[in-house]
């Protein structure tokens, strides 16, 4: 009787430490799961990832560009632009005579009589220069200029448009390589989204096989420890003993060996509006550790 007691004791002893050993691995399994998982998610990948910023801000503008349009504030400040530009033309080249030096100039190399001539008139075209007050015709200058920068806005939009268009196109059009390749390899998908799916659909399909080993190694146990105690006295005490001790073992491994902790610091999502458009970013990781007992106790000593 003693000897089947302690076979079947022993039986349940052995599919509980069987089914413990495949929970282990199946647990390091799963971590290696979320560890992936957290990294592919992480946040340098996403919120702080200038490229995918640029990629969102150059659809943006794409999406904008059509209603690009010069206004009246932009024409004031092209004038003012164009009034200042022709005041330090002004001052350069008919105040200081560097326009009729340069009429001069090119015709005494064509004829020195004309050089002869012209430095007798020099002092009456600068009078006549000083007569036309071209000064205080600037202003009507530049008014007419935009005028007719007005007048041909459409091109304008479209010339510039055009331009901007090129260099979105530019920039869309360059192959940006996904730095998470690897783990994309790893698990033989195409894409974040395929390999982020994936991750997701593995880690809920061995949380759910890891319970259901939880749950039949805790029954396992308390049957043999049920059992042993309702035998106890059929047992010798040195094999109750052992038995007891087995069944605490099995207790404490599996308690110092799976994972009692996990530190998971992540955005849940991020929005931000920019040109009337939504910005989206989703989970965005910050932080993730999955800690054993063991695995404590070994980052302490190490430290």
């Amino acid at each position: 009787m003693r000897i089947i007691l302690s076979v079947i004791i022993s039986l349940a002893l052995g599919f509980s430490a069987f089914h413990a050993y495949k929970l282990y691995h199946l647990s390091k399994s799963e971590n290696e799961l979320k560890y992936d998982y957290a990294e592919i998610n992480k946040i340098k990948y996403g919120l702080f990832n200038i490229d995918v910023w640029k990629q969102s801000i150059y659809s943006i503008m794409e999406e904008k560009i059509g209603d690009f349009e010069i206004t009246g504030e932009s024409y004031d400040v092209i004038r003012d632009q164009i009034e200042k530009y022709l005041e330090q033309l002004y001052e350069e080249y008919f105040m200081s005579g560097k326009l009729i030096e340069s009429l001069m100039g090119e015709n005494a190399k064509e004829n020195n009589v004309g050089k002869i001539l012209l430095n007798l008139f020099k002092g009456g075209i600068e009078k006549q220069i000083e007569e036309i007050d071209f000064k205080s015709k600037i202003p009507d200058i530049s008014n007419q200029l935009i005028l007719e920068l007005k007048k041909r806005s459409p091109e304008i939009k479209k010339a510039i448009s055009k331009e901007i268009s090129d260099m979105l196109l530019a920039e869309t059009g360059k192959t940006l390589v996904d730095r998470r390749q690897y783990y994309f390899k790893k698990y033989e998908q195409e894409d974040f989204v395929s390999t982020n799916l994936y991750l997701e659909e593995k880690i809920e399909s061995v949380n759910i096989e890891s319970k259901k080993l939880i749950r039949i190694i805790i029954i396992s146990l308390l049957l043999a420890l049920l059992l042993l105690l309702f035998v106890s006295k059929i047992l010798a005490f040195k094999t109750s003993m052992i038995f007891l001790s087995l069944i605490s073992i099995l207790f404490l491994a599996l308690g110092l060996a799976l994972p009692m902790i996990d530190l998971d610091a992540r955005l849940s999502a991020v929005d931000i509006q920019l040109l009337d458009k939504n910005i989206h970013f989703d989970e965005q990781v910050r932080y993730f550790q999955s800690k054993s007992i063991i695995d404590v106790t070994r980052t302490l000593l190490e430290n």
